[in-house]
């Protein structure tokens, strides 16, 4: 099983350990270079993100505490481990918030 697979709450990134996290943040790096590579999007400053991402989600609770990117080009693996992972995947022009298929937007969305 993957760990991204197991990822599905704020908390969870907490439980894992050093090899874990390590596997996660190779799966997230896998994930976005699929899609992106299929579907277009912004694949180097995602990739320069994702150990960023990971260690913030160790540290920080993302509950209670805010994560403000600079630029959305780094949002990527941010939604992959907070459950937005539905808006990376949406089509063009299609506003259903729970589509888990199909293209990674090139711009992200903010679907709250």
């Amino acid at each position: 099983m993957k760990v991204l697979d197991g990822i599905n709450a704020v908390t969870d990134v907490k439980k894992l350990n050093i090899e874990e996290l390590d596997r996660l943040s190779s799966e997230i790096r896998q994930e976005i270079l699929d899609v992106t590579l299929k579907n277009g999007g912004h694949l180097a400053s995602n990739l320069g993100i994702v150990e960023t991402t990971v260690a913030l989600y160790k540290t920080f609770d993302f509950s209670k505490d805010k994560l403000i990117f600079d630029v959305g080009h780094q949002c990527y693996p941010y939604k992959l481990l907070s459950g937005l992972q539905c808006s990376l995947y949406l089509q063009p022009n299609q506003h259903i918030l729970f589509q888990l298929e199909s293209h990674l937007l090139g711009q992200p969305r903010n679907l709250l």
